[in-house]
């Protein structure tokens, strides 16, 4: 396969903008027709989850509420993005609510999440906003202890498992509310909402319902959504940049992965999976997505396909560091084996 030069690069990521802003147009019937189909869901499954007699019942209705919950949080996002019913009053009140109930409040995450579109992989801004934190090998090195903890904890599986409390509860509500309560109250009034919820379901119908309608699809939804978005951001074949390389189109095409799932997977997380897509274009609804990913005319190489499976987030959980000699990603053990290679080879020369 012929590489292409940088500019013949160019031209060709910008043919495939150029591509994508073609589906950046909303059918306002479709999209009141899943949110209608959402709602409908997020219904049944919440009253049954909290009022069927028998658990496994609770417990089946919980675990498939996860999954409305995670599709339901890619309507607020597109929302936001305005991809989905940006000019309808009523579709942003209801787009508002449900943001409180998932802890993203409209205005904290919009700031954030712009932020993480507008860096991501890039070396030379702050990742910490809106995403994973990412730093490179001799950044990490470098750093102090207290510093090389926080990244650690930043990045770790158990963060992503107990994300409804850290990932949403914290860092979208409660944090920026602390932090500035003007401004961010919205924070407050979702740790409210959620609290007033579990309050109702505890003391109105008890341990079961608070467990199978409210806590466990909540932070099923949380945990799912931050591996979604780690994988889609963390993988192999991924790139970063440095500010003077980096480019919309790259961030895009070389350091967002298409993660590949079954069909019915696709459904429950909003075909999210095409995010190579979704930031290309952040303006092309959800459901349009898979149209755009089958028409648009990509070269060998510009979709970093990746599949949903253990062996597939395994390794990369692992990666944690960028290495700009081999620019890969790299775990934390292989970055020890380069620093003891590298006294090595020093202590030689000495």
């Amino acid at each position: 396969m012929q590489i292409p030069n940088a500019d013949d690069l160019k031209k060709h990521h910008r043919e495939l903008t150029r591509q994508a802003r073609e589906f950046a147009e909303e059918f306002p019937a479709r999209s009141w027709l899943e949110l209608t189909i959402v709602l409908v869901c997020w219904a049944s499954l919440f009253t049954i989850a909290a009022l069927a007699p028998w658990w496994p019942v609770q417990m089946v209705a919980g675990l498939l509420l996860a999954g409305v919950f995670i599709r339901a949080f890619i309507f607020v996002h597109d929302h936001e993005h305005g991809a989905l019913l940006p000019k309808s009053k009523l579709g942003s009140a209801i787009f508002y609510v449900i943001g409180l109930w998932l802890m993203t409040p409209r205005n904290i995450w919009r700031a954030s999440h712009n932020t993480h579109h507008a860096t991501n992989t890039n070396l030379d801004k702050d990742t910490t906003v809106g995403g994973f934190w990412l730093m490179t090998a001799e950044e990490y090195n470098q750093a102090r202890k207290l510093t090389k903890v926080g990244y650690r904890i930043n990045r770790s599986p158990a963060i992503m498992a107990a994300g409804w409390w850290t990932v949403f509860g914290y860092n979208m509500a409660l944090g920026p509310f602390l932090k500035n309560p003007r401004e961010n109250y919205h924070g407050a009034i979702g740790i409210l909402m959620n609290v007033g919820v579990a309050l109702a379901l505890g003391f109105g119908l008890g341990w079961q319902a608070l467990v199978f309608a409210y806590l466990m699809p909540g932070f099923i939804a949380a945990a799912g959504g931050c591996l979604l978005f780690y994988l889609q951001h963390t993988f192999e074949d991924m790139q970063a940049f440095d500010g003077k390389s980096w480019t919309y189109a790259k961030a895009a095409l070389q350091s967002t992965s298409f993660l590949n799932m079954p069909r019915f997977m696709h459904w429950f997380t909003g075909n999210i999976g095409y995010h190579h897509i979704h930031h290309l274009n952040h303006r092309i609804p959800f459901y349009r997505l898979p149209e755009a990913h089958k028409h648009m005319e990509f070269r060998d190489g510009d979709v970093l396909e990746i599949r949903l499976n253990p062996i597939t987030v395994i390794k990369s959980w692992r990666l944690a560091l960028w290495d700009e000699a081999e620019r890969r990603m790299i775990s934390y053990r292989q970055n020890r084996k380069l620093r003891q290679q590298e006294r090595r080879e020093h202590d030689r020369a000495a």
